[in-house]
């Protein structure tokens, strides 16, 4: 997952910047986030305001992590 990094602001990514490097819609991740958040990164908590941001380290990780899993999935055999 390549995140360009003059795109980012302050390290924090909103929905479409997440729907590019997921290769998704402004609208999916929106739709996710307030339906099924457990299918995105986890969202960066902010106590003023109900904004729409991920950290980028956490979107990053969590990419890493999902992919992890798939691999290893993929590779255990069904006796």
């Amino acid at each position: 997952m390549n995140l360009p990094i003059s795109k980012l602001t302050n390290s924090y990514l909103d929905p479409q910047q997440l729907g590019d490097s997921l290769h998704l819609s402004e609208r999916t991740v929106i739709v996710r986030a307030k339906r099924r958040p457990w299918l995105l990164p986890p969202r960066a908590e902010f106590y003023d305001r109900e904004l729409l941001r991920w950290r980028q380290n956490a979107v990053q990780e969590w990419f890493f992590v999902s992919h992890l899993f798939l691999l290893a999935s993929d590779t255990q055999q069904v006796p």
